[in-house]
């Protein structure tokens, strides 16, 4: 069977180790659910979700899931995330554990996962205007950036 982990977390190379205490779902609502902050596992354990690394069988559930830390997030706070983008990879569990009640047909988890390969990779837009989404001129890569339309429309006239 193979496992994919998605993250925007940071890049990882083959044969790297991805360790539990991911931010994945940070700026989400999944993270304010109570009952998704303790998961019972088929091992009988009881985890919270950062104790684990969260793998799935499919590579579209595995991208999903790591879209997940841009949900809620600001073009700012998207732009220091540290993979630039959203990186999914082919890991081999380590301690491979199940969910009682998974989210998915292929969620399961493990006390680490060794990289095989990254499999996809989609960079975030770094030069897009906070507000509009044009080509940002004005502040790039600092926590205000914009095109010069809009912020012409900021400037007091």
């Amino acid at each position: 069977m193979r496992y994919f982990h998605g993250t925007t977390n940071r890049r990882f190379k083959a044969g790297e180790v991805i360790r539990p205490g991911s931010k994945v779902g940070t700026w989400s609502n999944w993270t304010v659910h109570d009952d998704l902050m303790r998961r019972e596992l088929v091992s009988g354990r009881v985890v919270h979700p950062n104790d684990v690394v969260w793998i799935t069988a499919t590579v579209e559930e595995a991208e999903y899931w790591a879209q997940h830390s841009t949900l809620k997030a600001t073009q700012a706070e998207i732009r220091r995330m540290g993979a630039g983008g959203i990186a999914v990879y082919e890991v081999e569990p380590v301690g491979l554990d199940t969910p009682v009640d998974p989210h998915g047909d292929g969620e399961v988890c493990c006390a680490t996962a060794r990289v095989v390969r990254e499999v996809s990779f989609d960079a975030f837009a770094l030069d897009l205007c906070d507000e509009c989404g044009d080509t940002a001129t004005v502040g790039v890569g600092s926590d205000d950036q914009r095109c010069s339309a809009c912020d012409d429309e900021r400037s007091p006239a």
